[in-house]
């Protein structure tokens, strides 16, 4: 499901969506994809790699920020089951997604 906002300050609501890629068996991999709106035209201008098995819990576009709250896996965890929280923040800067520290 997309996720809206205008995130290059032009007036358009751009969208970022997350792709599932399945390797087979039961891995997957997540990546953010950043859909920007050009004068009504959608254009998949970025496409970063999130992780191998991690699980996205919310997504968040504000003040040209996206925000993604998501598990990622522990030193002790199993693959199935990511148990460490953590918010990562990206900003747009020439139509691509950079994460910010």
């Amino acid at each position: 499901m997309p996720t809206f906002g205008d995130l290059n300050a032009d007036g358009f609501q751009d969208a970022v969506v997350v792709l599932s890629t399945y390797n087979g068996g039961n891995g997957n991999t997540k990546e953010l994809a950043l859909v920007i709106d050009q004068g009504g035209i959608a254009i998949n201008t970025s496409t970063i790699p999130l992780g191998f098995m991690v699980g996205v819990e919310a997504i968040r576009v504000e003040s040209g920020t996206v925000t993604i709250n998501m598990r990622i896996s522990g030193a002790n965890d199993a693959l199935c089951c990511p148990s460490q929280l953590e918010i990562w923040q990206y900003r747009i800067e020439n139509n691509q997604l950079v994460r910010q520290p």
